[in-house]
């Protein structure tokens, strides 16, 4: 199918306490396990962040956020709007684990919908999910709005939700919908370790 890989590394870190798409963990930056894994999954890889030079190291196209202080919306409209593809897979870029199978499951489901996003007990995973370009009038809404909430989108676009079940046929969803969000969460005790 007609689907880009994006990976957001625009935000500012503040959980973290400093710049976590470079941190090392297990040998290598954050955001080069979830370049990698989508590498081998889709033809074209591109990576939003205001910082083009900081991630040199990547063959990736660096996309600067075409509007400011939207954050992960921000992003996604950035993504949607520089595609050439139909549709986008978004992501953040501190998720090391995860599962090509699960991801290529969430663009088979996208064919006929606008948005195809993972659901679990806290609620919906939006940047890990599809999105088509009919999301775009959506987004450019809500940010005019000054609505800067991904998951406000939702009922206005056809809309299919993955739950936990399904997710299981492949492997634990925890593991592959893990985020590191703090200096602890990479840590040998945290889930990854």
């Amino acid at each position: 199918m007609d689907t880009t890989a994006y990976i957001t590394a625009g935000g500012n870190s503040r959980r973290f306490q400093g710049d976590k798409s470079l941190y090392p963990y297990r040998g290598k930056a954050l955001i080069r396990h979830v370049y990698d894994t989508l590498g081998a999954l889709f033809p074209k890889v591109c990576i939003v962040a205001n910082d083009c030079a900081k991630y040199a190291f990547l063959t990736a196209d660096v996309i600067p956020d075409l509007v400011q202080g939207f954050g992960p919306m921000g992003g996604l409209y950035t993504a949607l709007e520089h595609a050439r593809s139909e549709r986008i897979f978004f992501c953040g870029c501190d998720m090391p684990h995860l599962s090509p199978g699960l991801i290529s499951y969430l663009v088979e489901l996208s064919a006929d919908h606008d948005v195809v996003v993972p659901v679990v007990p806290k609620g919906y995973d939006p940047l890990h999910a599809v999105y088509s370009k009919q999301c775009l009038p959506f987004i450019k809404n809500s940010i005019e709005n000054g609505d800067t909430k991904i998951r406000a989108l939702f009922h206005r676009v056809r809309l299919r939700e993955v739950s936990v079940d399904e997710m299981r046929q492949f492997g634990d969803w925890e593991d592959m919908l893990f985020n590191i969000n703090y200096p602890h969460d990479a840590a040998p005790a945290g889930r990854g370790g």
